[in-house]
């Protein structure tokens, strides 16, 4: 791709100038359109993207007290996949507690039709916690 000179100050536009842009921008089109279809399978199966399905979910949390140190989890169970799926969850504190705020949680036992999220309180005091989750993949 050959860059397009800047005019000079004052320069009236002319056709071969404007048409020299659009040439660059419409080469630039190509070259996206191109690689967004060359990215468009998920998979060795041939499965594309559009086969994708979202499954999505809210779940409290069953600790109202939380001690340090102590774990609490929630298991999520979903419609199953082909094969197991993308899985991602966010934790908020509905309760605006500091205990609430100070938590690690972890992914774990990610299958084809369910995902458990572990919750480690770092320090006490009354919790209310939701967990989000959002499963990605294709379809059973």
């Amino acid at each position: 791709m050959a860059a397009i000179s800047l005019p000079e100050r004052g320069q009236p536009l002319d056709v071969n100038y404007i048409y020299e842009m659009v040439s660059q921008i419409n080469s630039i089109e190509n070259r996206i359109a191109i690689r967004n279809t060359s990215v468009s399978t998920v998979n060795a199966n041939s499965d594309t993207t559009s086969n994708i399905k979202f499954y999505a979910e809210e779940l409290a949390l069953t600790t109202t007290e939380a001690k340090a140190n102590a774990t609490d989890s929630v298991t999520f169970t979903f419609p199953r996949f082909k094969f197991t799926p993308v899985v991602t969850a966010s934790i908020f504190n509905r309760s605006g507690s500091t205990p609430g705020d100070d938590v690690i949680f972890t992914l774990r036992n990610i299958t084809t039709s369910s995902a458990t999220v572990v919750v480690r309180f770092n320090s006490s005091g009354k919790v209310d916690l939701r967990v989000n989750l959002i499963a990605i993949g294709i379809p059973n």
